[in-house]
């Protein structure tokens, strides 16, 4: 059974199952503007060794793309009106 269909089981309801999606949204956000940065400001620290500081930009920059590509992936499901697709 794909993910896009449903065999009633469900845990949560339907309302229930869009204010998990908006929570984690914000969370995307909260990781796209506030974490992400932290890291790379973090990164240039100059008293840590060169490979943490190249860790923490790295990190950094991963976390912003893949939580902004999925932050804006999602919303556009929404804007759809579906869950699936």
């Amino acid at each position: 059974m794909s993910t896009c269909e449903s065999d009633g089981s469900s845990l949560l309801s339907d309302e229930n199952e869009q204010a998990v999606e908006n929570i984690t949204q914000l969370v995307r956000l909260s990781d796209v503007f506030l974490v992400g940065p932290a890291m790379l400001w973090g990164s240039t620290y100059r008293g840590m060794p060169v490979g943490v500081r190249a860790f923490l930009a790295f990190s950094g920059m991963t976390t912003i793309a893949f939580n902004g590509l999925n932050y804006i992936r999602i919303a556009s499901r929404q804007r759809k009106g579906g869950r699936c697709g």
